[in-house]
């Protein structure tokens, strides 16, 4: 008898392993092959893939217990890997660990991310996390994401034409006035003060949305954003109404913007334009060194390593009287909520090397000098989103890299304040679709000759209204998938 309950009893544990197989709900890997490893599935993008197939390697030699198993995303890059996470997720098959740099609110919000406050909080190594990366990505007194990787906006200066006009040279601490009047001096028949203040492709990652940020003390994020409030303020310090009058005033001055001379009527008829006549024709203004300014990001370096005159990397100006702060975007890594409890703090170790683990991130650092290619190039520069001493050494001490982009690590770490996160839009739920709708309607209105101070007020209400309604559905998501999580990981502590 005891023999024929047994059988029944083996039976159903093989009949239920079956069934959760078939139905892809068993999570996490975790997987011991034939030699007892562990299996961690980390997912990635084309754009990384170099860099992990570096990577992994290093980590399973200090960690030989644990094998990685790559998931390549088939995008060439992050954004527009939703659709492949929700194929996965569907299928039970999401990466046990996974890199980012889009819209991490939804991941979030649809109950994929791991709660990590446990993890961090019993890790000795804690306080090398970068402390500024961490409001971002806590919702709901809850901690889904460490920060991985970091790049800044900022101007690229002209050194050589600064020389030529005989300019006195920039503090990296200077101000939107010093930066104003350098612009004005350097546009003449010749020259012009900076190459554009819109970008056509990505609208919101204009010079003007840039420029607002310097506005702002500590405590306000990109376009006066609150973390603390989940709200936005465009009045504190004039901000919003400061900024349109620099731009109006910037594209009164003829010539100014180097961009802006482009009439794409005329040279869609084969007739030269304003910036063909200024600059000579088929000719890039900031490339040949004829623009003082140049509206770019670190990221760009590549690009930037091509051009033949001196030049660095300058921190977006502040307002004067203000304390400086730096214009900062974080990438971010995080586990999968489908972690078993046997898998979850090997996972958690891959999250680490990635982020602010010591060795991970001189890893990282080697790759990016040594091995990363790109086109004309350089490299694909890596900034270490970690407070390790040893680590912010060693990036101060890398030759390749410029002195302003050293400058503006080394702010950001020393204090966490001096950043202004600008990657609202990846964390904030539906950040700039709430911004751009009511903005893009007052920005009609001064164009049209409307006093932007009588249109602030109204502006925000708009704003934070569609905010409230946007925060008040992710909340209630959020909390719902918490109650879930640590009913299916008893392990967790709320």
């Amino acid at each position: 008898m005891k023999k024929m309950k047994m059988r029944r009893l083996a039976a159903l544990l093989l009949l239920s392993v079956i069934m959760l197989a078939a139905c892809g709900c068993t999570g996490g890997s975790g997987k011991a092959g034939g030699s007892g490893k562990k299996t961690i599935r980390v997912g990635y993008d084309q754009e990384n893939k170099v860099l992990f197939e570096d990577l992994i390697p290093k980590f399973e030699k200090k960690y030989p217990d644990i094998k990685i198993e790559p998931v390549e995303f088939s995008s060439a890059n992050l954004v527009g890997i939703t659709t492949e996470l929700t194929s996965l997720a569907a299928a039970g098959k999401l990466p046990d660990v996974m890199i980012g740099n889009d819209n991490f609110a939804y991941i979030v919000q649809q109950g994929w991310a791991y709660p990590l406050d446990n993890l961090l909080e019993a890790d000795a190594d804690k306080n090398d996390v970068l402390n500024m990366g961490l409001d971002q990505y806590t919702y709901n007194g809850h901690l889904y994401a460490l920060p991985w990787r970091m790049q800044f906006d900022a101007v690229v200066v002209n050194f050589d034409l600064i020389n030529e006009l005989n300019m006195d040279e920039p503090e990296y601490d200077w101000t939107i006035s010093t930066f104003v009047d350098m612009a004005k001096k350097a546009t003449t028949t010749k020259y012009s003060g900076i190459n554009y203040i819109y970008n056509a492709n990505q609208p919101t990652w204009g010079f003007d949305n840039k420029l607002m940020g310097a506005m702002y003390p500590d405590g306000y994020q990109q376009y006066g954003y609150g973390f603390d409030t989940h709200s936005v303020d465009l009045t504190v310090n004039n901000a919003w109404v400061d900024t349109v009058k620099i731009i109006r005033e910037f594209q009164g001055v003829p010539g100014l913007i180097s961009d802006d001379l482009k009439d794409y009527s005329l040279r869609n008829e084969g007739k030269a334009d304003d910036y063909d006549k200024k600059f000579g024709r088929n000719s890039d203004a900031f490339v040949s060194g004829k623009v003082l300014f140049g509206n770019h990001s670190t990221w760009e370096i590549s690009f930037i390593n091509t051009l033949e005159y001196k030049w660095d990397f300058y921190p977006i100006p502040t307002k004067d009287g203000l304390e400086q702060r730096i214009h900062t975007h974080v990438d971010y890594a995080y586990m999968s909520s489908a972690l078993t409890e046997d898998t979850y703090e090997d996972a958690y170790k891959f999250l680490k090397f990635l982020t602010y683990d010591k060795d991970g991130c001189q890893v990282q650092m080697d790759y990016s000098i040594n091995k990363s290619t790109d086109t004309s190039t350089g490299f694909k520069l890596y900034i270490p989103a970690t407070e390790n001493a040893d680590i912010v050494t060693a990036f101060d001490n890398l030759k390749q890299v410029p002195d302003g982009i050293k400058y503006m690590y080394k702010t950001v770490v020393e204090d966490s304040t001096k950043a202004i996160i600008s990657d609202c839009d990846k964390v904030v739920p539906d950040f700039w679709l709430n911004v751009t709708t009511f903005r893009d309607e007052a920005d009609k209105q001064v164009e049209k000759g409307a006093d932007p101070a009588s249109l602030v007020n109204d502006l925000q209400t708009k704003i934070n209204s569609a905010m409230n309604a946007s925060w008040s559905f992710f909340s209630k998501t959020v909390d719902n998938n918490l109650e879930e999580f640590y009913k299916t990981h008893p392990w967790e502590k709320k």
